[in-house]
């Protein structure tokens, strides 16, 4: 700051000119130079968010967890009265042993036929009639284990686990209600496989894209991320592309929201150093004595602007707005 000010009293002390030369300071781009950072909303998403359902009829009798609970998968979150539905299943394994019985007569009385039919003490017509009643048999012991597994499934959803890791956002009902298959009883966010959403103009997912230090920023706390996808396609009502992150580390809770930051991999001079000439923005540099006018396109008055310059290029700092191009210049502290 000290020699700052001591260049622009040299400056002002100085004539406008010394001989056909006007006194300027430089100095190099690599200092001037600043990172840009930059921001934009963002939201936690989870990929494991449902709405529990009874799938059969009957009287609810627990809803076990309480909103805001923590539960793991597979424990158990509600039980519907199941005392019908194991009375059908025993009813059903009952058949099953009355078919595997009917098969195993059925069995016996057609090897009897087969050993009398040789010794021709019975017609052929006994024993296809003996081996059409095994048939028939095995075909009803199908059916009855078939229902005997339809009554399991029906037990086994008496008690409506967790389908996975998460947290109980919703209870839809209480105790004591009558449900019917389709009755929505819990609603339940999962806690890993969550993601982060934001919607960034396709010059922003350029920059995030060569960009090595991402953030998201939430509640005062810090959670580093990575790039995982630019959706290919361009919201064509608000113009936006759709980029999900993943997070490195510790993850936010699902729904937080907050600004997704980055630094441009792009080197920036600050808009102080900006000079206009004619209609275009631009900065003075320092060439083998002379000034000479770089304009930047894409310039805005008041904002720092990228620059693919040589880090040794020398930049005109003090004197830049009262020298034009071709100008010859001494520095001051050659003075």
């Amino acid at each position: 700051m000290t020699r700052t000010l001591a260049g622009l009293l040299l400056l002002l002390w100085l004539p406008a000119s010394y001989g056909a030369e006007r006194v300027v300071r430089v100095a190099p781009l690599q200092q001037l130079q600043v990172r840009i950072e930059q921001s934009a909303p963002a939201t936690v998403i989870s990929y494991q968010q449902a709405t529990l359902s009874a799938q059969l009829s009957g009287l609810l009798m627990e809803l076990i967890p309480s909103v805001g609970d923590e539960v793991k998968k597979g424990d158990t979150l509600a039980r519907i009265d199941c005392r019908d539905y194991r009375l059908a299943e025993d009813r059903a394994a009952a058949e099953v042993s009355a078919a595997q019985a009917m098969a195993g007569l059925a069995r016996q009385q057609l090897a009897r036929a087969k050993r009398l039919q040789k010794q021709g003490n019975v017609s052929r017509e006994l024993q296809d009639q003996r081996q059409a009643e095994l048939n028939s048999s095995r075909a009803s012991l199908l059916a009855a284990e078939a229902a005997k597994q339809q009554a399991s499934l029906a037990v086994s959803r008496c008690d409506i686990a967790a389908p996975f890791s998460g947290s109980i956002s919703q209870r839809l009902v209480s105790p004591g209600n009558l449900m019917a298959p389709g009755t929505a009883l819990l609603e339940i966010i999962g806690d890993q496989n969550i993601e982060l959403s934001a919607h960034l103009s396709p010059q922003q997912v350029l920059s995030i894209e060569r960009s090595a230090e991402l953030t998201f920023d939430s509640y005062g706390e810090k959670y580093p991320i990575r790039l995982r996808v630019a959706v290919a396609a361009i919201n064509s009502i608000a113009r936006t592309r759709d980029v999900r992150l993943a997070f490195i580390s510790s993850k936010p809770l699902p729904g937080a929201v907050g600004r997704l930051s980055w630094y441009s991999s792009e080197q920036h001079i600050p808009a102080r150093y900006l000079v206009q000439r004619g209609q275009q923005l631009g900065v003075m540099l320092f060439e083998q004595g002379k000034a000479r006018f770089y304009p930047l396109s894409g310039a805005v008055e008041g904002q720092s602007v990228a620059v693919d310059l040589a880090p040794e290029t020398q930049l005109i700092t003090d004197g830049r707005f009262s020298v034009s191009d071709g100008d010859s210049l001494i520095l001051a502290d050659d003075r």
